[in-house]
C-alpha cells in the first residue's frame, strides 16, 4: 500500500520482473550445475567450452536479477510504497 492507501502499480510491475529474473537465475544455476557435472565426468575441451557458455548465461541472469532487485528497492525507498 502506498501513502494514499492504494496499491502501487509500478511496485507490482517491478516485483513481477524480480520474480521472473529470480526464476531465470535459478534455472541458469541448475543448468550450470548439471553441465558442470557432465563436464567433470567427460573432461573434454568441447564440454569445457559449453560449460563456459553456461557460466556466461548464469552470470547474465545474476546481473539481471540484481538489477531488478535494486530497481524495486530504489522504487520502494523513493515512493514509500510497501
Amino acid at each position: 500500500m502506498g501513502p494514499s492507501g492504494s496499491t502501487c502499480a509500478t511496485r507490482e510491475i517491478l516485483k513481477a520482473r524480480l520474480r521472473a529474473d529470480v526464476k531465470v537465475y535459478a534455472d541458469a544455476i541448475g543448468a550450470l550445475q548439471r553441465h558442470s557435472m557432465a563436464a567433470l565426468a567427460a573432461l573434454r575441451e568441447d564440454t569445457a567450452i559449453a560449460l563456459q557458455k553456461r557460466y556466461e548465461l548464469a552470470e547474465h541472469a545474476r546481473i539481471a536479477y540484481e538489477d531488478s532487485r535494486k530497481k524495486l528497492d530504489d522504487h520502494i525507498a523513493t515512493h514509500r510504497c510497501a
